[in-house]
């Protein structure tokens, strides 16, 4: 039975920008088999001024630093032309409450198999709504995560 792993980031509260904290459960590294997918969410603190009411996602997939001999860029490929989708914009979701934070959820990835390798995520959340000075806000982190066949 195929697994999700959730990749879950918070933006420390009232942080106009930087780096997200979290990722993976416990930190551990996972292998994603055929049919295994990943999910990334990204919290705020309920009343954070800077919670927006859309949040963008952008992914970006590379080989991670230490993967050696690794041909692939990318564990995931585009559907009809099979070609490496290293770089992809998120569809966001609206703000849901949830206790006392505002939780963004973003479609899974599902990984296909037969790329095994060693993968970073590099994971960038963008409100769209921009700052007092109508430049867009962003955090991000980079997970690294593993892939079998």
């Amino acid at each position: 039975m195929p697994t999700n792993y959730p990749c879950s980031f918070t933006v420390p509260a009232g942080s106009a920008g930087g780096k997200l904290t979290g990722g993976f459960a416990g930190a551990v590294r996972p292998t994603l088999q055929n049919g295994d997918s990943i999910t990334v969410s990204v919290s705020f603190a309920a009343g954070d001024p800077n919670a927006p009411t859309n949040l963008n996602g952008i992914f970006v997939y590379t080989a991670s630093s230490d993967a050696s001999n690794q041909s692939t860029p990318s564990p995931f490929l585009n559907g009809v032309s099979q070609n490496f989708i290293c770089l992809a914009g998120g569809n966001y979701s609206s703000a849901v409450a949830q206790g006392n934070s505002l939780v963004y959820t973003f479609q899974p990835w599902t990984y296909r198999g037969g790329k095994p390798g060693s993968y970073e995520l590099t994971f960038v959340a963008s409100n769209d709504t921009g700052s007092a000075q109508g430049t867009p806000i962003q955090w991000s982190e980079d997970p690294e995560f593993e892939t079998g066949n």
